[in-house]
């Protein structure tokens, strides 16, 4: 029993390893009330691994109630890629199903102009070094942005991530240009074989300064990775079992000859 045991809990490793290694994301969550505008806040971040095994993609998705204040706004996410040197930013888009909301980006611009990537923080990020954001976050992104090829300055909540249209919004919100609901970030120069469970430390932060709302993320297993572990593990069992019942039945075989 012993030896299945060891077998199975090594199968569970392998399993999970393959999992990660291949284009399985890497999801984070987060959420909490903001004492400020008293709306749910709530995000996601996945992790994925493109490119030929090159680039790592972030999906940053915002999940929480009607924007009422600039502090419902997401405006950044923090995370630290233990083995990764540098990362070069690629591309910023607005993700599958997603839209501007209620004003365009001005012409000659893109998304990737307002969005940028830095490394090195080590202010407002919490544990975190490296982060996207689309706002300064009171000197915490001090670059403009970086994923395009016009680069603008990052100002305000403009271009953040929101999840429900501000139509009923404060402080200039309804005429200022969010993106609903996620953004798609891809970054160049992942090492070989890198692993997505060397992502940590990832954190969600809203608004424009450090006194604003900031949600420490808790990683989420993906349930397409958790179904091809269940099944490795199962193949697994059934060998186990066929092994079983041959051994036996070559015992019994023996003892009628």
């Amino acid at each position: 029993m012993r030896h299945a045991l060891k077998g199975v809990f090594a199968a569970c490793g392998l399993m999970m390893a393959c999992c990660t290694q291949a284009s399985v994301s890497f999801t984070w969550t987060g959420n909490t009330n903001n004492s400020i505008s008293g709306q749910l806040l709530s995000a996601t971040a996945s992790f994925d691994i493109v490119g030929g095994g090159t680039e790592l993609q972030i999906t940053l998705t915002n999940g929480g109630q009607q924007t009422l204040d600039p502090s419902d706004v997401l405006t950044a996410v923090f995370f630290n890629a233990h083995g990764v040197g540098t990362l070069t930013p690629v591309s910023a888009v607005l993700g599958s199903g997603s839209v501007e909301a209620n004003a365009a980006i001005p012409s000659g611009e893109t998304l990737g102009d307002e969005w940028a990537y830095q490394s090195g923080l080590s202010h407002g990020s919490g544990p975190a070094t490296l982060g996207i954001g689309a706002s300064g976050i009171g000197g915490t992104f001090t670059s403009a942005g970086n994923f395009g090829s016009n680069p603008q300055n990052l100002d305000g909540v403009g271009y953040g991530v929101i999840n429900i249209t501000s139509t009923n919004g404060n402080d200039h919100l309804p005429s200022t240009c969010f993106e609903l609901n996620t953004v798609v970030f891809t970054l160049s120069g992942l090492p070989s074989g890198f692993n997505l469970t060397n992502i940590t430390d990832v954190g969600f932060r809203y608004g424009t300064t450090t006194s604003e709302p900031f949600i420490i993320g808790t990683p989420v297993p993906e349930p397409s990775a958790l179904a091809l572990t269940v099944v490795g593990l199962g193949a697994f069992l059934r060998q186990r079992r066929r092994q079983k019942n041959f051994k036996t039945q070559s015992s019994s075989s023996k003892l009628q000859s």
